[in-house]
């Protein structure tokens, strides 16, 4: 399909068929016969079609694909699998330690390449932020300042540095086993007067913070702080009860509740929004 890469902007490019969501990630949801669970515009339903459309050029998919999400999508967790990606950080030198939180130093660290996992979140983030996803939509999938997505496009293609006025932080699950869900990129209720952006990904979790004391108000963000510092906390708990409050009042199509009765034959018992 011919088009503009929204990328490189190249006119007239031949488009690929792009991921929202790395191909590779798909697995990650699906147990046996069952199929992972979406939920879009108040309704849950299980599937395994993957969320497409033709955004950008070969080159640029080569490009996403190269420089962050070939790294970082292996590390991720399967379903009850191991989770070679909080491994690797805390093999990195401790900062900071207490009940709830341990922050560890990884630009020191030989196994977390800290410019690939940059390159990965801003990736999703723009994708979500110059396209809809959604067949009949022409409106990207999440708002947002056409000044911010410009700066992403631009360091996306080794152009531009990130401006300090952007600092992104990331946060590894502190389980071993954590939520293994997925949610799309979106904007988050403003904070510290600040813009924010989130997504989350098979217990890693991503925000960015976008506003003119961005790095200031956050000099402990793994995209502020010299030392690109990973937290490490219980997220699973906080995205679980988010979306249990979002799932409230959702459609089940027939399928999904035959999915649940099976389930709940079988010792399995899962509440969507209970």
């Amino acid at each position: 399909m011919k088009g503009t890469c929204k990328l490189c902007l190249t006119p007239d490019a031949e488009l690929r068929d792009s991921h929202f969501t790395p191909k590779s990630t798909y697995g990650l949801f699906q147990d046996g016969a069952y199929e992972p669970v979406r939920f879009v515009e108040k309704s849950l339903f299980p599937t395994s079609k993957q969320v497409t459309d033709y955004v950008f050029c070969g080159d640029c998919e080569q490009l996403l694909n190269h420089e962050g999400e070939n790294w970082f999508c292996p590390l991720l967790p399967t379903v009850g699998g191991p989770f070679p990606l909080r491994e690797r950080v805390m093999k990195g030198r401790i900062l900071y330690r207490d009940e709830e939180t341990a922050i560890f130093q990884s630009i020191d660290n030989p196994q977390i390449d800290t410019a690939k996992l940059t390159h990965f979140a801003l990736g999703m983030l723009f994708k979500a932020a110059v396209h809809s996803w959604k067949k009949g939509s022409t409106e990207p999938y999440m708002q947002m300042e056409h000044e911010d997505v410009e700066a992403m496009r631009l360091y996306l293609l080794g152009k531009a540095d990130l401006p300090k006025r952007m600092a992104l932080c990331v946060t590894i699950d502190s389980l071993a086993t954590p939520l293994q869900m997925s949610v799309q990129p979106y904007r988050m209720e403003d904070a510290q007067g600040l813009k924010r952006y989130v997504f989350y990904l098979a217990g890693v979790f991503f925000q960015l913070f976008t506003g003119d004391d961005a790095a200031e108000k956050n000099a402990a963000c793994f995209g502020v702080h010299p030392a690109r510092p990973i937290w490490m906390q219980n997220v699973s708990i906080v995205v679980r009860n988010t979306g249990r409050e979002e799932f409230k009042g959702a459609r089940k199509t027939k399928k999904l509740e035959e999915t649940l009765k099976e389930l709940d034959a079988k010792g399995l018992s899962i509440r969507l929004g209970d």
